[in-house]
């Protein structure tokens, strides 16, 4: 009678035992989610105000593939660029 009256006090407990985990590990799920959702929500809005990035342009200047032509801010203005291989010719004449 001891036995079986242990073995039932052991099936009860454990049976509380795995309730109170499931309710511990459904409230972590909740709270999981939530950090998971403001997370995406985060980078959602990075993704959002994110500039795209310059492209390196190769430099028209002297054909070098060490730099590019953005090193050279004043290259990189308007109508620039279309008269840089005529005005180096020019120096060298």
């Amino acid at each position: 009678m001891r036995i079986l009256r242990l073995i039932l006090q052991t099936t009860i407990a454990d049976h509380h035992n795995f309730h109170d985990v499931a309710r511990d590990t459904s409230a972590e799920t909740r709270k999981m989610e939530g950090k998971l959702d403001a997370l995406v929500n985060l980078v959602t809005q990075l993704a959002v105000n994110q500039k795209p990035a310059s492209v390196a342009r190769i430099c028209g200047i002297c054909s070098s593939n060490d730099h590019h032509t953005n090193v050279y801010l004043s290259s990189q203005q308007s109508g620039v660029d279309e008269h840089l291989e005529a005005f180096a010719a020019n120096t060298y004449r």
